[in-house]
């Protein structure tokens, strides 16, 4: 009986995930590179010959953006493509919660500056250094949402490299015009950086 449950689950689970990757129109492999793992795996976990781990099903919902019930509940998959948004709408929400955030994060910086500029003691004549780093900060946040819409994928590692030097070509600017020091050394660090992030990008 409970090898029965056992095949029903995987062939619920198979379902489920071939349902929502076809959804999406990815392949196997598409999807195998997406989630970092391989696509043999994908491909027996779609013909129901086992379940992932534990952790590898959550990252697998979380990657749909669907909970881990869901994708272990008859028809579930249905359910959650029904009730989510078309693939264009979804592009465009994320495109749209991204560039919300941005417009936040200049906002704080432009808020920043106005208050020194109309009640700071001693204005700094410098102070548009604000908007610099809210340069890297949004590039950040870009980043990080990118990550959890598609995982390790060519827009996630492009918004980080470009996140990572614009950061370290902020910290000497800084260093420059608030504290008179120069650091400009430090735009060198990047270089094993990315790197690091070309050698990930070659990762399945």
């Amino acid at each position: 009986m409970i090898n029965g449950v056992m095949e029903t689950l995987e062939q619920i689970y198979a379902s489920n995930l071939s349902a929502l990757r076809k959804d999406r129109h990815l392949t196997q492999l598409e999807l195998a590179e997406k989630l970092g793992y391989s696509d043999k795996s994908i491909s027996k976990w779609e013909m129901g010959k086992a379940l992932p781990p534990l952790e590898v099903a959550k990252d697998i919902a979380a990657f749909f953006g669907v909970s881990l019930d869901r994708m272990l509940r008859e028809n579930g998959a249905k359910e959650a493509i029904e009730s989510a948004p078309t693939g264009s709408r979804r592009r465009t929400n994320q495109i749209t919660i991204m560039a919300m955030l941005v417009c936040f994060i200049f906002f704080g910086a432009a808020a920043i500056f106005a208050y020194d500029a109309v009640f700071g003691e001693a204005q700094h004549a410098n102070l548009w250094i604000v908007f610099v780093w809210a340069i890297p900060i949004s590039l950040l946040v870009c980043t990080l949402i990118s990550y959890r819409f598609y995982h390790h994928t060519k827009p996630f590692w492009i918004l980080l490299s470009i996140t990572l030097w614009t950061a370290f070509i902020a910290l000497p600017i800084h260093f420059h015009f608030l504290l008179n020091q120069e650091i400009w050394y430090v735009i060198l660090v990047p270089i094993p950086l990315q790197i690091g992030i070309l050698l990930g990008m070659r990762l399945k």
